[in-house]
């Protein structure tokens, strides 16, 4: 049977604190936005994942969650209305729902994912202004997320809770040009200021030298492309050679927000210097 829970403020439930045998990754923080569906991975069987907003929450609408620990639902919620949090937990791996999420006016979507391993603690919302939006990252700012990406590994390892607020993937998709392929090697995500790095490995496959244009480097996703802000690459090619290229792009060419994945499809457009046999 399909079920609809609706909570308001009128109403009082019970909120079950965290257990001690929780085992989670670290806090994430999302930026809310009425026209994205963020993914938040839950904890399964022990410990909860809490969910934490800016202002309160008026009402919740879930499918299949329950606030009945008897219940089979996939979900078990705690909720207390008037409150700027509640917690989820999953009572199998691999279920997952949509939960909305009523802030004022607004409703954001959230989708909540069972995750054995890499399930968050805490997810903190936090609301974006338009301003905010609106303002482009610095380039020292650009330049410094360049620096941490090239040293993600390191980061991992001797800090793994700043590593895992950041997004990545290795796509390892390999872009066919003329004399040279380009390889997507990794890519980041830098929430907070809606930035994605990337590191592109090119393969000049003739005995000749290709130059290209450092600043119109951009990426294609569906039918948009999205300019380069900041890049990293000496602009040449040697013959038979392999070279990094790291860039980033932020924000959106019309001036809002991108909330690009790292799971896209990465279309990588590398432009040749006119003159470039």
């Amino acid at each position: 049977m399909r079920t609809v829970i609706y909570f308001t403020i009128g109403m009082l439930m019970s909120c079950v604190p965290l257990t001690a045998k929780t085992v989670a990754s670290a806090l994430r923080q999302y930026p809310l936005d009425e026209h994205l569906v963020h993914e938040v991975p839950v904890t399964v069987s022990e410990g909860t994942t809490v969910l934490m907003f800016p202002s309160r929450i008026s009402a919740i609408y879930a499918q299949r969650v329950s606030l009945d620990p008897a219940d089979d639902a996939d979900f078990a919620m705690t909720f207390q209305p008037g409150q700027f949090y509640f917690t989820v937990n999953a009572r199998r791996d691999g279920v997952r729902d949509v939960i909305s999420v009523v802030l004022g006016k607004q409703v954001y979507q959230i989708r909540v994912v069972a995750a054995m391993d890499k399930a968050v603690l805490t997810a903190s919302f936090f609301k974006v202004t338009r301003q905010e939006q609106a303002s482009a990252v610095s380039p020292n700012k650009l330049l410094s997320l360049l620096d941490k990406s090239k040293l993600y590994h390191q980061l991992r390892q001797h800090y793994p809770r700043e590593a895992e607020q950041i997004d990545h993937a290795r796509p390892q998709t390999v872009l066919c040009y003329r004399d040279f392929t380009a390889t997507v090697q990794d890519v980041w995500r830098y929430e907070a200021e809606d930035t994605l790095v990337f590191c592109v490995l090119l393969r000049n496959h003739s005995d000749r030298a290709v130059e290209f244009l450092t600043n119109e480097i951009a990426v294609r996703v569906g039918q948009r492309i999205y300019p380069a802000a900041i890049v990293d690459a000496a602009g040449v090619m040697p013959p038979y050679s392999t070279v990094p290229v790291w860039f980033a792009v932020s924000g959106s060419p019309d001036g809002g927000r991108n909330n690009l994945s790292v799971n896209n499809r990465w279309n990588v457009l590398v432009p040749r210097k006119e003159g470039s046999l």
